[in-house]
């Protein structure tokens, strides 16, 4: 099983630095037809549950984006949509809705928008799940107790509110993480939590879940992605 994280699902932006935050709809549409053709299937972790997270097939994937940018609704979405393929969404949850922002924790100066309440329950209607990247974006790690609670709290409470179901995941900002973050995290009633570390999914605790970053933007994206996923077949 493998998870996968994307942030944008659009060309970068000419005032961006990291263009690897990128995937355009069209590198996308054949990652996700790649999978396809090795036989994956794709799941969320409400749909696994705790117990069966690690009882999948090899050949599974969950997708996750990062952030809630516009870019995934208006893309992302629509690309899924015509495969039938579920996600998760980790949006920021003081962002909601915001247009041409720019997240201050970055050092990508570039502005984006955000998905609204709107199109957050149409992609619970959708059969995506809905995750909490926190509050503010801000590491967790350089927070106090009180702050990092109500990172954790807060937007668990805002996203439940929205989506009308339970925010279970957890992906920590920029995957910084340490032990009280695990045990706030548990606390605030979180099952799941994602880092970035890149490694094969093994029997992790379900708080320190790692997942594989997909980057779309450079010319060799094809050659990189068949090389991480060469054990996969193709």
């Amino acid at each position: 099983m493998v998870i996968l994280l994307y942030h944008s699902i659009a060309r970068p932006s000419p005032l961006s630095r990291i263009h690897g935050l990128y995937t355009t709809p069209k590198q996308f549409d054949w990652q996700i037809r790649w999978f396809l053709r090795q036989g994956f299937r794709f799941t969320t972790f409400e749909r696994t549950g705790p117990d069966q997270l690690f009882q999948q097939p090899e050949n599974t994937a969950i997708l996750t984006f990062d952030d809630g940018s516009t870019s995934i609704y208006n893309n992302g979405f629509q690309i899924l949509q015509r495969y039938n393929i579920p996600a998760v969404l980790f949006p920021i949850a003081s962002l909601i809705a915001r247009q041409d922002v720019h997240i201050v924790t970055n050092t990508d100066p570039a502005p984006q928008s955000f998905v609204t309440p709107d199109q957050i329950r149409e992609l619970g209607d959708a059969g995506w799940e809905i995750g909490s990247h926190l509050l503010s974006h801000r590491p967790v790690t350089k927070l106090t107790d009180e702050e990092l609670k109500e990172e954790l709290q807060e937007s668990k409470s805002i996203l439940e509110a929205i989506a009308g179901k339970p925010v279970i995941t957890v992906a920590y900002p920029y995957g910084q993480y340490d032990v009280r973050t695990l045990q706030f995290a548990t606390r605030a009633g979180y099952l799941f939590g994602l880092t970035t570390d890149q490694q094969p999914l093994g029997t992790h605790p379900l708080l320190e879940l790692p997942r594989t970053a997909m980057k779309g933007s450079r010319w060799h994206h094809q050659y990189t992605f068949l090389r991480i996923f060469s054990k996969y077949g193709a």
